[in-house]
């Protein structure tokens, strides 16, 4: 085997295209090791195209596992060696066990959810290959330690995500007066608060007559939760936006009064970034919350369980509108300072090295 390049990466993602968090990562940390001089190879399980991006080689099994396993295996013995592998998702460590064997350094991403049950075998036997395991929170870190008790002395590397500043100001005007916050997420996992806050949205129209609450994101729960606000009688203050594209959405972050997300399971939660990044506060629960919004200065932590509390929560950004715009302004200075995609990208080159 030829003497180990320092510079060639191969980066496995379930999708590196798509607008869920994980591809959204893959494509900045593929982007940050490019642009850090580092040669890198994409592969990806589920593109359908295979699609070039700057800096980076680009291949797709097109949502075939064989296809990929395939692919993987084939690169322990290609003519490339690659010093490193950097495995987005838990699922595809043993792909890259081939790698290992050869002489690859394996370093394996934490998220969330995925890694928040006790692994199966392969998963657990790529674990103990890798070089080095990562994380995105300190919460998905103690979430993983406490189902996985034969990792707890396992070191991993905690490296905060981060995204891009925008470069300019969102363009267009807010088409109306109407206020309203902001919830964006898919409706299908059940606990990212849309139940919550529709619960308690009557409560807030006792207070605020009009103030309404715009739901971002489609999925198979969103006709189950329009047939709960219709029973509410939410009908004209609740608005179901579904799945809008990427102008629309950083409209409506624009617009919004705050951004609003009382999520229990986030491993980190990009969203709240998104918000900050437009100069708005917002509402997280504990967890993984925390290490993004400070309490009382950028935003509210709040338990979505105790209602009381999280109506009041509401109704303070709502009824103090100088004050909010002020925590957004903190926010965004927050988000400058800690998590840009340019942050993120020198604590995962620093993690490599």
């Amino acid at each position: 085997m030829s003497p180990a390049s320092p510079s060639n990466v191969l980066l496995l993602t379930p999708m590196y295209s798509g607008r869920d968090g994980i591809s959204l990562v893959s494509r900045i940390a593929a982007s940050a090791l490019a642009a850090h001089g580092f040669s890198v190879e994409v592969n990806s399980l589920c593109d359908l195209d295979e699609k070039p991006c700057d800096g980076v080689s680009f291949w797709s099994a097109r949502n075939s596992p064989y296809k990929f396993m395939a692919k993987v295996a084939g690169a322990a013995f290609g003519s490339t060696h690659f010093s490193h592998v950097l495995v987005m998702h838990i699922h595809l460590g043993v792909s890259a066990l081939p790698l290992a064997w050869r002489g690859s350094q394996l370093s394996i991403f934490l998220h969330g959810i995925e890694a928040w049950k006790p692994l199966r075998f392969r998963e657990r036997a790529a674990l103990k290959t890798s070089a080095r395991l990562m994380a995105n929170s300190d919460e998905t870190v103690r979430r993983f330690r406490a189902v996985n008790g034969r990792f707890h002395d396992l070191p991993v590397r905690v490296c905060p995500l981060g995204i891009p500043p925008l470069n300019e100001v969102v363009p267009g005007t807010p088409p109306n007066s109407r206020r309203f916050a902001l919830i964006v997420g898919r409706l299908d996992e059940g606990y990212k608060g849309h139940d919550e806050l529709l619960e308690l949205w009557p409560d807030v129209l006792n207070r605020v007559p009009g103030f309404s609450l715009v739901i971002a994101g489609g999925g198979p729960d969103l006709q189950r939760l329009r047939e709960k606000a219709t029973a509410l009688n939410l009908s004209e203050t609740v608005i179901f936006a579904g799945s809008v594209d990427d102008a629309t959405l950083l409209g409506l972050y624009r617009d919004c009064e705050f951004f609003v997300m009382p999520s229990v399971n986030e491993g980190f939660g990009l969203v709240y970034l998104e918000a900050m990044r437009t100069k708005k506060a917002c509402i997280g629960a504990p967890g993984a919350a925390t290490a993004i919004i400070q309490d009382g200065r950028t935003g509210i932590v709040v338990d979505p369980a105790c209602k009381p509390k999280l109506l009041e929560a509401l109704l303070r950004l709502i009824s103090q509108p100088e004050r909010t715009a002020e925590m957004g302004l903190l926010g965004y200075e927050r988000f400058l300072n800690h998590f840009t995609a340019e942050k993120f990208g020198e604590a995962l080159i620093a993690a490599l090295r």
